[in-house]
């Protein structure tokens, strides 16, 4: 038997909606923070090149900033791929609401679709 079948996943989502809804509220942060902190240190960087007028300092901040800007937008994009993996999963569910309380937690924690057990909504709004 396979363990999906031994496992309700309405049942987890509606559990664990806390948790999952703390999770969306970091998500939520670290996406507008991380352009934040990307933008500073990228000027920081390139300030101290420019004074210094050195021709490798200033390729090095540059190869630096890439690699800032490439994990930024790896995290930036990162509720599109939990979004993603969810309605692959949901395309092998019984149940297509499964994941709803799920998806609304983690992309939208502050939002009235993200209910708890007993139904209410979890948003502090």
């Amino acid at each position: 038997m396979l363990l999906a079948d031994e496992f309700d996943m309405g049942v987890f989502c509606n559990g664990s909606a806390g948790l999952l809804q703390f999770v969306g509220y970091i998500i939520t942060i670290v996406k507008i923070a991380i352009p934040i902190l990307i933008v500073a240190f990228g000027l920081l960087d390139f300030g101290k090149a420019v004074v210094g007028s050195k021709d490798d300092l200033i390729k090095k901040s540059a190869i630096s900033l890439l690699r800032r800007v490439v994990a930024g937008i790896v995290i930036f994009f990162l509720p599109t791929l939990i979004l993603t993996i969810f309605n692959a999963i949901s395309d092998y569910s019984n149940n297509k609401d499964d994941f709803e309380n799920c998806k609304a937690c983690l992309l939208h924690p502050g939002g009235k679709s993200c209910k708890t057990d007993s139904g209410d909504s979890t948003s502090y709004e």
